[in-house]
């Protein structure tokens, strides 16, 4: 490839007579030349008016004309391509000096040759070899008209006087007179504030590279005349002499270089506050030192889809940063506002008694003055990285005479409705790595970088707020108090442990953290908490507009994204969020203080220990009692409801410390760095069949009960998580199931070939592996997330195989314990009960028998013969719920001869046990397990349908229905049965609605002290029967979850059918593409209850289509 060489034309202008002429040389040809120069890089001002001096000597003064256009025009010559830059300079020749000029060679080039296009003059006159002054033209042609060679604007420059800019200064104070003057031009005065700031912080900017480099240049040129001196010196010893002496001066321009460079240093760091001595401390010469490296994010997982791909550009690496910081900074409650008052719809604020006195509330609202924001700006730390405007407290501090009465002017303007400006409110968040895997976000600390501007009033807010803290917190309340500290609530920690051990007392110990509080603070609660303790709208309208009106962008590697608005959020590197944080804590705080069935610990000073706050932790200590733990966190989920701030139970630690020498019960899972080792554990395990014993699954425990080893609660919890996302249940159906084995294998493989064919997922994603749990169920571990999902979207596969139909269900997997609560959901709604080993003596009588026994029959299925029994079979029913109440273990049929047929009754309330595949019993009571003899062991029925129905209704708060059979007339004892079975279903939904949460046992009748979660009623509107429901979902995600899940099971059954209410989630922006994978799943979960229950939403109709909250 042909290189491309670069050379600098400067063109000397000057102006004598009112004409202008170019300034040449005469070559040894006597013909005239502009005078070039070979140039490595593009030239920079300070190297063109080098190469001018060196082509031109120093006999008059040049200078660069300002706002003048540097042309560039490539030309073939001789030696190849060459670039050359044309720079347009201001040469003032003397009238006496213009003859001298001349007679040592200097040619005078009229401009009109140029602008009459004299070709023949312009081709006399040489540039470079091969390449005459016609390229003139081309500069001409490519310069602006009011530019060009011959126009106003040249004439001018040449004729005004030149102006001596001797700092950078000088140029800054003509923008900052330019922009006062364009204040009237702005709407607003924070619009204009942060019009100047961006040109100040861009001029300062501009001006610090070019003195930098300037001083580089210097710098450099003096160290090359050294090394040249020194190079010099060897050779004849008068040139040694000669260059000694010449080398003795540069070495005392160079030490002039670094004293002037130590000045400098020593005045910069005197302005940080660093160096404040004769000598350098261990501290000065810390912050002297080069910075560590930091290190790079070069790969970055997607944080709430996990079978995304990972990131690995900075453009998709800054896509996904942003996606979960913006959703952590997204408010959840988006229908408060800063003006909803949530002391209106819960009981929160009832044990607050505390409120700021008046006094103090004037003093908060009222405007602040020049004199307290200049000592704000006083205190401040110096020295500090400044936000993305680029300007420093130093700054401030050095045109504070400047910036102060305009920032003062702004600050006060919010207390008449001003707003701060965008520039203003606007933050960068950087991360910094902490430890674990560096393509989890999680793993990266977010650090906010905001203006000083806008710290000066957050701090100036603090240092008045301070004063008065004290009276609004209790007195534990050490964090961001004055007068206080941290470690009285750490001593009191140790003293409550230590009476807990001593006296041997029964005490559950908590520490809670509060996932990332300071982040997830809802402005409402705030807002509700200061209007409630007294504050005034002066401050809240502060508080508004420091943080409601707030932007951020995430800077990921040096670059940036784009900005996106928060919608919560305290911002922890504010300096008035920790007060804030501290107050609206204080709200809970005081719940669970004043909450009486909660009881904390009598210490030995008479003082009560039941909740301490260490920062943003919490420390709480309570009876070890069913009631007073589940009082503490209702508060705590109440709290986060309203408040949007969660406890991290994963990284929470709870014990029960009860005598001397008992263990503490610590949470294993602490981290998400050990939860990520446990799942990789677990995916090794069931992809590839390796079992780690780096991690303790749980531990050997030895009783009356025998040895046994024990698996812990919490690691089970995230192996049944890795488990639902891989596990699929395939069901063999129909014809299928007559398929051997090895078919069903192959039949699995062959659907994973089609997809794979079909390109459905990545082509990295294996084989799944699987195991037959049965003859026609096989579990199915898919390697990916993915696959898993879109099996189980599927639902089913038919294959058609000549004539035949091959069915296959895909089903997600269940443990015992789900699949026993599903199998009681479906009960509810779809009863049936199964009639085993049926004589064939009997089958005839069964159906009858059934109506008349358990009541009315909805279907009788097809026997299901016995394959070890061929006399005997199993029938199944479809039977009303009502009737569940009227189901007996056995059936007795009596025939007129006196044969009695006794028949085993059991439903979907019956034991079961996998084991042996039977009925009355599970694994633990199995008879095999004891080896006893015999598949039945059942006289007593402990596991029959009767005791176990029985258990249900008494968890649910409905005790079972005993159904009266003394009675000689069995309709009529059938009837009475049924009218109580359907009063006991009456008062088990009256007693679900009037309960606050559907998936916790009743334990009362009525309604709750803190309201309920749904309620209905049934009305008689015109005389037809109507149900009213009314629906307020929990804004927890996982609660919300668990509430949809039981939800349709407590429904009513009717049909007509009104659900209202607040389902705390948006449908257009759940189901979204992006959105948080838990808004997503409920929405959907939402739209298959609407489906399920044919419910129609209005919400479309009248919002143009959207799809709405609420049906």
């Amino acid at each position: 490839m042909e290189t491309v060489q670069r050379c600098l034309v400067p063109l000397l202008c000057t102006k004598a007579d009112d004409w202008v002429y170019l300034m040449a040389l005469t070559d040894e040809e006597g013909a005239a030349k502009i005078p070039s120069q070979v140039v490595e890089c593009s030239p920079s001002p300070a190297l063109i008016m080098e190469t001018t001096k060196t082509l031109y000597g120093e006999h008059v003064p040049v200078r660069l004309i300002p706002h003048s256009s540097m042309v560039r025009v490539i030309c073939e010559s001789v030696q190849g391509y060459t670039k050359m830059y044309f720079p347009i300079l201001d040469a003032r020749v003397p009238p006496e000096t213009a003859n001298l000029l001349a007679q040592l060679g200097v040619r005078w080039i009229h401009m009109d040759l140029v602008r009459e296009r004299n070709m023949q003059e312009l081709e006399a006159i040489k540039v470079l070899p091969g390449i005459s002054a016609l390229v003139l033209l081309n500069v001409y042609e490519k310069l602006l008209p009011e530019e060009n060679l011959h126009s106003e604007f040249l004439s001018q420059s040449l004729s005004e006087e030149w102006k001596s800019i001797s700092r950078a200064s000088s140029s800054q104070g003509n923008h900052m007179a330019k922009w006062e003057g364009a204040r009237q031009h702005f709407d607003t005065a924070a619009e204009w504030l942060d019009g100047g700031i961006v040109i100040e912080s861009g001029v300062l900017d501009v001006c610090s590279r070019i003195l930098a480099r300037a001083r580089n240049v210097k710098e450099a040129e003096c160290r090359r005349r050294i090394e040249e001196a020194e190079d010099r010196m060897e050779g004849h010893p008068i040139s040694v002499m000669v260059w000694a002496a010449e080398r003795e001066r540069r070495m005392a321009e160079w030490d002039n270089l670094q004293e002037e460079k130590e000045r400098r240093w020593v005045e910069i760091l005197q302005l940080k506050g660093v160096e404040t001595h004769d000598r350098m401390t261990k501290e000065t010469f810390q912050k002297l030192q080069p910075r560590r490296t930091q290190q790079q994010m070069v790969e970055l997982r997607h944080s709430f889809n996990a079978s995304a791909p990972s990131a690995c550009s900075s453009s998709s690496m800054l896509q996904y940063a942003c996606l979960y910081y913006s959703d952590i900074l997204t408010s959840r409650r988006l229908q408060d506002s800063v003006d909803t008052h949530l002391s209106q719809v819960s009981n929160m604020w009832e044990d607050t008694t505390v409120r700021l006195h008046a006094g103090g509330r004037l003093d908060l609202d009222r405007p602040l003055t020049l004199e307290e924001i200049s000592q704000t700006v006083k205190t401040m730390a110096k020295g500090k990285s400044p936000g993305v405007d680029g300007l420093t407290v130093e700054f401030y501090i050095a045109n504070w005479t400047v910036f102060g009465p305009l920032l003062v002017e702004l600050y006060n303007e919010v207390l008449v409705g001003g707003k701060l400006g965008k520039g203003m409110t606007h933050g960068v968040i950087a991360v910094l790595f902490k430890k674990g895997d560096k393509a989890d976000i999680r793993n990266w600390r977010p650090i906010s970088l905001l203006n000083v501007s806008y710290k000066i009033l957050a701090k100036s807010l603090a240092r008045k707020l301070a004063r008065y803290l004290p009276e609004l917190v209790a007195p534990d309340r050490g964090a961001f108090v004055q007068g206080r500290s941290i470690f009285n609530n750490i001593v009191t920690t140790i003293e409550t442990l230590e009476v807990i051990q001593q006296e041997n007392l029964d005490y559950a110990v908590l520490q809670l953290d509060l996932e990332k509080a300071y982040d997830k603070v809802g402005w409402t609660f705030v807002l509700t908490t200061l209007r409630w303790m007294g504050f005034g709208e002066g401050f809240c309208a502060w508080v508004i507009a420091l943080y409601t009106f707030s932007t951020a962008a995430v800077m990921i590697n040096g670059h940036l994204s784009e900005p996106f608005p928060l919608t919560r959020s305290l911002r922890q590197v504010c300096p008035l969020a920790p007060l804030i944080f501290v107050i609206q804590l204080e709200v809970m705080l005081n719940k669970i203080r004043a909450h009486p069935v909660i009881r904390g610990l009598q210490l030995h000073a008479g003082q009560e220990c039941r909740v301490k706050a260490l920062a943003d932790d919490l420390f709480a200590v309570c009876e070890n009692s069913e009631s007073a733990l589940s009082a503490l966190k209702d508060v705590l989920c109440e709290y986060s409801a309203l408040s949007e701030v969660s406890v991290n139970w994963c990284n929470s630690n709870m014990g029960n410390i009860a005598g001397r020498g008992a263990e503490q019960q610590v949470n294993p899972v602490t981290t998400e760095e050990n939860r990520s080792r446990i799942r990789d554990s677990v995916s090794r395990c069931y992809d590839e069949g390796v079992c780690l014993d780096d991690i303790h699954l749980g531990e050997v425990i030895e009783d009356e009960g025998g040895k046994r080893f024990v698996v812990n609660e919490l690691m089970n919890k995230v192996r049944d998580e890795w488990l639902k996302e891989r596990f699929v249940i395939v069901t063999f159906q129909g014809e299928a199931r007559s398929l051997t084995r090895p078919v069903k294998e192959d039949l699995i493989w062959a659907y994973e070939d089609g997809w794979t064919a079909r390109r459905l997922f990545h082509p990295d994603n294996r084989r799944g592996r699987i195991k037959f749990e049965g003859p026609n169920v096989v579990s199915y571990v898919a390697k990916a997330k993915e696959i898993a999902d879109w099996l189980i979207q599927e639902g089913e596969l038919k294959i058609k195989l000549g004539t035949k139909e091959y069915k296959v269900l895909f089903k997600p997997r269940l443990s015992q314990h789900e699949l026993q609560k599903v199998r009681l959901q479906e009960a509810e709604r779809k009863f049936w009960i199964m009639a085993l080993r049926v004589p064939l003596d009997a089958y005839f009588y069964l159906r009858s028998a059934v109506k008349g026994m358990f009541g009315e029959v909805l279907e009788m299925h097809n026997p299901e013969y016995e394959k070890d029994r061929p006399r005997l079979m199993n029938v199944k029913f479809d039977m009303p719920s009502e009737s569940r109440g009227n189901i007996d273990d056995e059936l007795v049929i009596e025939s007129p001869q006196g044969d009695r047929w006794k028949v085993d009754i059991v439903s979907p309330y019956t034991d079961c046990c996998r084991r042996c595949k039977w009925y009355y019993h599970t694994e633990e009571s199995c008879p095999r397990r004891q080896n006893e003899e015999g598949r039945r062991n059942n006289d007593k029925r402990q596991g029959g349908h009767r005791a176990r129905f029985q258990e249900f209704l008494t968890n649910q708060g409905v005790e079972a229905v005993q159904s009266s059979r003394n009675g000689p007339d069995a309709d009529q004892q059938m009837r009475h049965s049924q009218q109580q079975s359907r009063q006991a279903r009456q008062q088990e939904r009256r007693a679900h609605a009037s309960h606050e949460h559907v998936e916790s046992a009743i334990q009362q009748y009525g309604p709750s002290a803190s309201g309920q979660r749904w309620a209905w009623m049934k009305v008689l509107v015109a005389n037809e029967e109507w149900v009213f429901m009314t629906i307020y979902a929990p804004t927890v995600v996982s609660e919300r979850a668990k509430f949809f899940s039981r939800l349709l099971q407590h429904i009513p059954k009717t049909e007509k059918l009104l659900i209202g209410g607040d389902w705390n989630l948006s449908l257009d922006e759940a189901l979204r593409i992006g959105s948080p994978q838990a808004g997503r799943r409920d929405a959907q979960t939402l739209l298959e209850l609407s489906e399920e229950l044919d419910l129609v939403d209005p919400f479309p109709a009248l919002n143009q289509g959207d799809l709405g909250y609420t049906w």
